[in-house]
């Protein structure tokens, strides 16, 4: 009876060091996964925000590009009504020149 008592315990501890050893191996297989679920979510994160700061800047150069047209319009155009009034006022001016020399 005692010797049946002792192999119990021994047996008992036995499966005791067996279970304390595969939980620390779950316990580290899930660590691990726990990190490559973790980096694999940021390195998405991290490629979301580029492709998203790209059309952004995409978005931005556009807009640039279309106020550039404008103020170069708006110019042209403000342009073309000095030319006009130049060329209005290009006959009294060449008569006011030629007074004064004769």
């Amino acid at each position: 009876m005692a010797l049946e008592m002792v192999e119990a315990i021994r047996k008992a501890e036995e499966d005791a060091a067996q279970a304390e050893k595969s939980a620390a191996a779950e316990r580290e297989r899930i660590v691990g996964d726990a990190k490559k679920e973790g980096q694999a979510a940021a390195a998405e994160k991290i490629a979301q925000s580029r492709r998203e700061a790209s059309a952004l800047i995409t978005r931005v150069q556009q807009e640039n590009k279309q106020k550039e047209k404008d103020i170069c319009s708006a110019a042209e155009a403000e342009i073309r009504v000095l030319r006009e009034q130049a060329a209005k006022k290009e006959p009294e001016a060449i008569r006011l020149i030629l007074s004064e020399f004769y």
